[in-house]
This record gives structure tokens, C-alpha cells and sequence, in this order.
């Protein structure tokens, strides 16, 4: 599988690849993206934050989560720098996803950009802050 750097108007990257998407570019095409966060729980909560309406799904249940999503509705990858993210695409990407995005730089270069984050379970930026992933 592969990747690429994205450096246009969003595009859906070809089956069985992904595309870095830096967060100023990630923010206008926010809506229309599924935002997962695969970091642990306590750093989804911790001092870096997370992205307003993303879900937490921890990459070591990443492959147990598989069937339940969807591989047509297009997924922004988030963690804290972008490796284990980038891991998560790869995986998605393989296995079929039609777009995959990975958030280039992870929460670090989303604070440095000043965007907005959520820090407790609580918060409500903008509208629903955060979810936990749920398998039943």
C-alpha cells in the first residue's frame, strides 16, 4: 500500500492508498469526514486534546473494529504526531476503505495551528465533542 501527500482541493485518494492531509486542510472538509482518534483513552483526554466530533478508537482495537465501519464513508486518522495514525491508514487502506485520511502531524500540529480541541469527556465545541467507540 502507499500513500500520498495531499496538496489540492480534497480528493479521494485511489483504492488501496491514503493521503496526509495537514490540518489547515483538514478543517474545511471537517463535516464530511468521520473523525477517528486512535490514541489510548487517557491521551484522547490528556493536555493535547482531541478533535471536536472525533471518536476514540485505540489502534489495538482498530482491527476488531473493521466490520462495523463503513469502507465508503471517508475517515480522518488522528493521534498524537501521525505514526500510529499513518499505521491505522495503511490497515484501513488494505482492507478496502474507499478514502482514508491521515492528519499529518497529528494533535501536536493541530494545537500549534491554534485550533480548537475538546480536553474532557464533557466538552462541546461546536457540537458533539467526542464518543467512545463501542464494539457490542
Amino acid at each position: 500500500m502507499s500513500h500520498a501527500r495531499h496538496s489540492a482541493a480534497l480528493a479521494a485518494p485511489a483504492r488501496g492508498t491514503w493521503l496526509d492531509l495537514r490540518p489547515a486542510e483538514a478543517v474545511p472538509v471537517l463535516a464530511g469526514l468521520r473523525i477517528l482518534d486512535v490514541r489510548q483513552p487517557d491521551e484522547f483526554r490528556g493536555e493535547l486534546g482531541h478533535v471536536p466530533g472525533s471518536e476514540l478508537l485505540p489502534l489495538d482495537r482498530l482491527e476488531q473494529a473493521l466490520d462495523s465501519l463503513d469502507p465508503r464513508t471517508p475517515l480522518l486518522i488522528v493521534c498524537r504526531s501521525g505514526k500510529r495514525a499513518a499505521a491505522a491508514c495503511e490497515r484501513l487502506a488494505s482492507a478496502g476503505f474507499d478514502a482514508v485520511y491521515n492528519l499529518e502531524g497529528g494533535m501536536i500540529a493541530w494545537n500549534a495551528e491554534g485550533r480548537p480541541t475538546c480536553d474532557h469527556p464533557h466538552d462541546d465545541v461546536g457540537g458533539d465533542c467526542q464518543a467512545e467507540w463501542s464494539l457490542s
